[in-house]
């Protein structure tokens, strides 16, 4: 009967009741599902079980290809033929596909000489007393409806109606649906005196006496019945062909809708729906290509039953509940019985594991056993790819375990039920997040504690508030910065051109009225000889030329650097000392630097002023000017051998002033040492702090 091997060893149970036997070298067997009875070739059953069909006397009958099987006592009796047309529920009766099948193809096993219908009311007829010409070339589809009429649907289009209570013409009358159905119809009623039929390829309805084509609509996407049941409620289900199921809850409206449950929608196991039954519940059955079906519309659950839970077979070709409330599964593998009521609950939920997390390609450390709950993490913003792979063991059948997740910030609510025992989430945004994920067994029961595993996503370091923080700082300051520059800039300007308007006004201004003045004396003295103003005018004018051109020179970009102020310097000082006795000698070593307008011209009338008065005043024979620079001062010293002077006296001429207000407004320092008959030293030293290096 299934175990590995004779010799049990040892018996025990799972946390759900389910039988664990360890055999002597055969392994542990597990009992799985004792709801399931199953009759195979080990029982006398020959090949696949093709229908299944109940009798007045509640004796289960099983169509194969070349026998008919009875099924007696949990035994299987093999018959060569029935002795009459055996019927079902609502006067559906024994064939395949739900007809008569009356021609003889290959000794098929319905030929019977006089073929009796079983009807509701428990009497029998001779079906052929509605056939004077025989029945040797009919198929018929029967359906006894809720008066005790029966309806006889031919292949040819026609419908008859057959009154089983009249004697003398007990056929009233046909309907003609000008479909040629080329195969046995189905043909069931709508509740209200009206029929469905279908075929291949055909579905229609007969309402209100008049024969109409139903089309595909939205609830019903294909006309291809392969079958046809109603409900308990009324309902009408509808087999498909190709594209699950569909239901319409008032079969007998003008137009009625439908509702579709389709494998797409992950409902059912598979499209192809070749028969449909109901249990004492209200639940419905569906026989697929890919197992049995069980959709409970009070809960809206779905329950999947296979060869791992005990089935035959996995293809299957018809359901059938007995008076008994026993579900009988035609498959492909034999017959099975299943009991609803025997169908063992989970004593306990399925617990569930977080097997495996994979973080942008690596693995996070977890028990080998998995785990429920992870410590919440932090990740980086490159680290926003994650895998999570989870499992829930399940004693009785891997396959009847369904997962939900859900990930708190971009779901609102569980997942749909879903075998997949891994997610991935790609490219997540920074942000806190909460995975969590629970087991559902083929009863709708899940786990009561969900694994959980809690992580936060930093931001990258450009979206941190610390990094905005110091950007808007940066740019506060650099605003800033950019604000004083300008500010200093403009200021600077503004201070060289009041140097420029003054150095106008008394230099070039006083020479021009000094000119002015003169002119009007020599034009009034001209009789009288003039030599001497004239003079005085020529060298005022040139003067004056001279400070333009040194006006000139320091506002210049051109002459911006450090090397052009020491040839300005050296070409003033032999131009001043060229008509004189005086030797000059001029050492300069400075650096390349770039300054400003204002510094090169007061060093530059620093330089003046201070050669003119060794020039002027100081009756020497050699002038020693020494000019050097480095990278941080810049020194300037001019020395002669002159008469000298007192130093008490110092401070008593203008042009000394001058020197020292122009070395204070640069800040630098300036230092004139002089001793009679040795001579006199002009010392002047600037830090370089505010210059800029080329």
């Amino acid at each position: 009967n299934g175990l590995n091997a004779d010799n049990v060893r040892v018996i025990t149970k799972d946390r759900d009741d389910n039988l664990w036997i360890g055999t002597e070298g055969g392994g542990v067997c597990q009992l799985i599902n004792q709801a399931i009875v199953s009759y195979t070739r080990s029982e006398g059953l020959s090949n696949a079980a093709s229908e299944v069909f109940e009798d007045d006397q509640g004796k289960i009958w099983v169509t194969q290809a070349d026998k008919i099987a009875e099924i007696q006592n949990g035994k299987v009796v093999l018959h060569k033929q029935p002795e009459k047309f055996l019927s079902v529920e609502k006067g559906i009766i024994l064939s395949r596909y739900n007809g008569i099948w009356i021609q003889n193809t290959k000794n098929f096993i319905l030929k019977v000489a006089k073929p009796l219908l079983n009807l509701r009311s428990g009497n029998d007829i001779d079906i052929s007393n509605f056939f004077p010409k025989g029945l040797e070339d009919y198929y018929l589809s029967v359906y006894e409806d809720e008066h005790g009429i029966l309806w006889l649907a031919k292949p040819d289009g026609k419908i008859y109606r057959a009154d089983t209570n009249a004697k003398d013409k007990p056929l009233s009358g046909s309907f003609q649906t000008n479909t040629n159905f080329s195969v046995i119809p189905l043909i069931t009623g709508d509740g209200k005196d009206g029929l469905w039929l279908g075929a291949v390829e055909k579905l229609g309805r007969l309402h209100n006496g008049k024969y109409s084509a139903v089309k595909a609509s939205e609830g019903l996407p294909e006309a291809n019945p392969r079958s046809f049941f109603t409900d308990s409620r009324g309902w009408l289900w509808i087999g498909l062909r190709f594209k699950g199921v569909s239901v319409t809850k008032e079969p007998f409206a003008e137009n009625p809708s439908f509702t579709n449950y389709s494998f797409e929608q992950d409902q059912l196991s598979s499209n192809a729906v070749r028969s449909i039954t109901e249990d004492d519940t209200g639940r419905i059955y569906f026989a697929t290509d890919r197992g049995l079906d069980r959709f409970d519309p009070n809960k809206n659950h779905w329950t999947h039953f296979t060869t791992k839970d005990g089935l035959a077979g996995n293809m299957i070709y018809s359901v059938l509940k007995d008076k008994r409330g026993f579900i009988w599964i035609g498959t492909e593998g034999g017959l099975s019985r299943f009991d609803p009521r025997q169908e063992k609950i989970p004593k306990s939920t399925l617990p569930i594991y977080i097997s495996r997390v994979q973080i942008a390609g690596e693995n996070l450390t977890l028990p080998e056993t998995g785990t429920d709950s992870i410590k919440p993490l932090d990740l980086s913003s490159a680290s926003n790819n994650l895998t999570v792979e989870f499992v829930a063991p399940n004693f009785q059948n891997q396959d009847n375990v369904f997962y939900q997740y859900n990930l708190s910030g971009i779901d609102s609510d569980w997942s749909k039920p879903t075998k997949e025992r891994v997610v991935t989430f790609a490219r997540l945004a920074a942000g806190e997040y909460r995975f969590s994920v629970r087991a559902m067994d083929n009863h709708g029961i899940t786990s009561v504690k969900p694994a959980v595993f809690e992580f936060r996503i930093l931001p990258p370091i450009w979206q941190r508030w610390w990094f905005i923080a110091l950007v808007i700082l940066f740019a506060v300051l650099l605003i800033y910065l950019v604000y004083r520059n300008r500010l200093k800039r403009l200021l600077e300007l503004e201070r060289v051109r009041t140097r420029i308007a003054t150095d106008l006004h008394d230099d070039i201004g006083a020479n021009l009225t000094r000119i002015s003045l003169m002119s009007e004396v020599a034009k009034q003295n001209t009789e009288n000889g003039s030599d001497n103003l004239l003079s005085s005018i020529a060298d005022i004018a040139r003067e004056s030329v001279a400070s333009m051109n040194d006006i000139v020179w320091a506002i210049s970009p051109e002459h911006d650097s450090l090397l052009d102020l020491t040839r300005r310097m050296r070409q003033h000082a032999e131009e001043v000392f060229s008509y004189s006795e005086i030797d000059l000698v001029f050492n300069s070593a400075a650096a390349d630097l770039k300054l400003s307008v204002g510094r090169r011209r007061d060093i530059l009338l620093i330089f003046k002023e201070a050669v003119n008065n060794a020039l002027k005043h100081s009756e020497c024979s050699k002038v020693e000017i020494d000019f050097r620079s480095n990278n941080s001062r810049l020194f300037l010293q001019i020395s002669d051998n002159g008469k000298g002077f007192e130093s008490n006296m110092q401070n008593s001429g203008n042009g000394l002033r001058s020197l020292n207000r122009r070395a204070a407004v640069l800040g630098g320092k300036i230092e004139i040492t002089s001793r009679e008959n040795v001579g006199t030293n002009v010392k002047f030293e600037l830090p370089l702090s505010n210059t800029t290096r080329i």
